[in-house]
């Protein structure tokens, strides 16, 4: 992860705890699938980003709120699960779409 980070985005980051822990079933060819989510910390200068545009051909920062504009509706519930995570300094679990509290 951090030799990605480092190759996409020019930023050297340590990475943290777990935030999420993501997990479903699916039928084949699919099969199950495990994603996870840790803590990357935070950006105090974006002049620091030098992003590979071979790699990503844009970005933005959003509101949490319009995630789903985004990215998939899966992906905005895993990303606020992990800033909620975050914020409540815990691990989230999610199973088939589903918070497990």
């Amino acid at each position: 992860v951090t030799r990605e980070v480092k190759e996409e985005i020019g930023l050297t980051i340590k990475i943290g705890r777990l935030l999420v822990f993501d997990h479903r079933s699916e039928p084949d060819p699919k099969g199950d699938a495990i994603m996870l989510i840790y803590e990357g910390g935070e950006i105090s200068d974006l002049s620091l980003l030098v992003v590979d545009r071979q790699e990503i051909a844009s970005y933005r920062f959003v509101d949490a709120d319009d995630l789903k504009t985004y990215v998939t509706a899966r992906m905005a519930a895993r990303l606020r699960a992990a800033i909620r995570a975050r914020g409540e300094n815990r691990l989230i679990e999610i199973d088939a779409d589903t918070v497990v509290d």
